[in-house]
């Protein structure tokens, strides 16, 4: 099973110039946890999740995404199998991963739950009883 099999298409992105309040908001409402970030130009600068806003005790109004932002994305191709995205959950310690295509392009997020599930449906996890 490849990671376009399991992962989330459609992208709910964040702008790194955007206020957190508004960030935390979007996360909130879209049962979301987080979120790749852009920059003006639409490349894909970081990821921000809950983790990162929490971690500040009481963020500023004035405060921007950028200043909370992760900058060390980990992306896997859309082509590539559930155990490689397995192993970079296990190694980088991360809660969700940035999906691009072939050309370096973002098309979607995959979380470590979703790929337990697609390892769980393909059969995977059940082999190793």
């Amino acid at each position: 099973m490849k990671v376009a099999e399991v992962m989330t298409k459609d992208v709910i992105w964040l702008d790194a110039d955007e206020p957190i309040s508004l960030a935390a908001w979007t996360m909130a409402a879209e049962f979301i946890t987080g979120a790749p970030v852009r920059d003006h130009t639409g490349k894909l600068v970081g990821v921000l999740s809950n983790t990162d806003v929490a971690r500040e005790a009481a963020p500023s109004v004035n405060k921007k995404v950028s200043s909370l932002m992760s900058t060390s994305v980990v992306s896997i191709t859309e082509d590539a199998p559930l155990v490689d995205a397995a192993r970079l959950f296990a190694e980088r310690s991360v809660h969700r991963i940035v999906v691009t295509d072939s050309s370096g392009a973002v098309v979607g997020v995959v979380t470590a739950l979703d790929v337990l599930r697609g390892l769980h449906l393909s059969g995977i996890l059940s082999a190793t009883k």
